[in-house]
């Protein structure tokens, strides 16, 4: 029921995703449960307008289900919706700059906005800054799944380029004349 939401109470043409990754009930195959537990995430770029609209469809929906049922419905840590994570271009362009010199160029992207969800992005409404990934990925030693998923693995070794661009990022930004306030 919850694909309903998706079409009709978020923008269509906005960047959304949801899943249900948890949904559990019951020990028996020959017994229907007391109870069932059903958990997930929802992914979005506009926390006021597709967060909040598809948190009200899923109470909505969840509460109705359950009465259409005879049952209830309790809520268990729900969250947000969370702020997205908003890089400021100053820092974008002081952190490539300081990470370029430890990894190189060539090891520096810049990507497109993803669908991740961090407690960071509250410092991002806060303060300056910006939100890096180092790339843990190594297809020869297989390590390639992404984040979630149950094959996914990091390679350590990247561990130590993603300290140094760090540090040379921290050593950068304290360094630095550009307006931080």
């Amino acid at each position: 029921a919850l694909s309903h939401a998706r079409s009709r109470e978020v923008n269509p043409y906005g960047t959304f995703s949801y899943s249900i990754g948890l949904l559990t009930g019951g020990t028996k195959t020959n017994v229907i449960p007391d109870e069932i537990r059903f958990g997930g995430t929802a992914r979005f770029f506009d926390e006021e307008h597709d967060g909040m609209n598809f948190k009200r469809a899923l109470f909505r929906i969840v509460d109705n289900i359950c009465a259409a049922y005879e049952c209830t419905s309790v809520y268990h840590n729900v969250t947000g919706p969370l702020p997205a994570v908003a890089n400021q271009d100053f820092c974008v362009s002081v952190a490539e700059e300081a990470a370029a010199k430890v990894v190189g160029r060539e090891h520096v992207k810049n990507v497109p906005p993803m669908m991740a969800t961090d407690s960071f992005a509250y410092f991002t409404k806060l303060y300056p800054s910006c939100y890096l990934i180092v790339g843990g990925r190594n297809k020869e030693k297989g390590i390639f799944a992404d984040h979630h998923h149950p094959s996914f693995d990091l390679d350590e070794d990247a561990m130590f380029n993603g300290i140094g661009a760090y540090a040379s990022i921290a050593e950068t930004f304290l360094n630095t004349d550009g307006d931080l306030s």
